[in-house]
């Protein structure tokens, strides 16, 4: 995977920036938010790697949980307030 966000992130600099946005998604906002995390951790081993095919938009690959998906989906949008507001 970590080959295919190079190809496609093309230079260091735009890597850099999306390993900057892979961790606002995954930041707790509030310490529900963190316990929240947390307990998707616990119950989806794999909640890291889907989070990162939620961002990367794999073709062809979905999250297949849907607490993933909504997880990811609330964050994005709490990112894109934060950006309108310092806009």
């Amino acid at each position: 995977m970590s080959e295919d966000i190079v190809t496609k992130c093309g230079t260091p600099r735009e890597v850099r920036r999306f390993l900057n946005y892979l961790r606002l998604v995954a930041a707790p906002n509030d310490e529900p938010s963190r316990e929240g995390i947390q307990n998707l951790r616990e119950r989806i081993s794999d909640f890291d790697a889907q989070l990162v095919q939620l961002a990367t938009k794999e073709a062809g690959i979905e999250a297949s949980s849907d607490p993933v998906r909504s997880f990811y989906l609330k964050q994005c949008a709490i990112l894109i307030v934060v950006v309108n507001h310092l806009g």
